[in-house]
């Protein structure tokens, strides 16, 4: 998905995003999502699904974000 959306022709029929990423506004980011998730068209809802699903994981995977959860750690073996 990373790679789907790092390509200009794709991110921008996906998101409606022209810009890279890293040169886009933080208006123009909300924006793009917002379309992303509320469209009509089910692919783009699936790669805007994807993308924070993606987020979540990658966030909620760092040890320092689990007591957010509620999650005290593995158990010790």
């Amino acid at each position: 998905m990373l790679g789907v959306l790092s390509v200009s022709a794709t991110r921008q029929w996906l998101t409606g995003l022209r810009s890279d990423w890293a040169d886009a506004s933080v208006n123009e980011l909300e924006a793009a999502l917002r379309r992303m998730r509320t469209t009509d068209h089910e692919l783009r809802q699936q790669a805007y699904h994807a993308l924070r699903d993606l987020t979540n994981a990658a966030y909620f995977a760092q040890s320092e974000h689990w007591s957010l959860l509620g999650y005290p750690g593995p158990s010790a073996v």
